[in-house]
């Protein structure tokens, strides 16, 4: 559901679009190109031009909790930054609900 969700804000509140789920091991979960480019071409990329990482918990045990994952998310994707792209990462909240979305460039 975090995934689901994660992806209807990309399309709503940032320029991406999602092109393909990333293979396992690369700190993030898929592979983003911005909407304009992609509309405009019919080519097959190799790779997005940014990473979209999502986490989902069901419920908080503490403010710090959301933060606290947040950073994890940082580092994990950290793994993949020999390609030098930005990266997006959401973190949901199912309780409250409330949701988490910052950049690294």
């Amino acid at each position: 559901m975090a995934a689901g969700l994660a992806i209807l804000l990309i399309l709503e509140l940032t320029e991406y679009t999602i092109i393909e789920r990333s293979v396992k091991g690369t700190g993030f979960d898929y592979w983003l190109i911005e909407r304009n480019t992609y509309e405009k071409s019919d080519q097959v990329f190799p790779k997005g031009t940014a990473r979209l990482e999502v986490s989902g918990i069901l419920q908080s045990r503490s403010d710090t909790e959301m933060r606290t994952l947040l950073k994890k998310k940082f580092k994990q994707v950290s793994v993949s930054d020999q390609w030098s792209l930005p990266s997006v990462i959401i973190v949901l909240e199912f309780g409250r609900p409330e949701v988490q979305i910052a950049r690294k460039s």
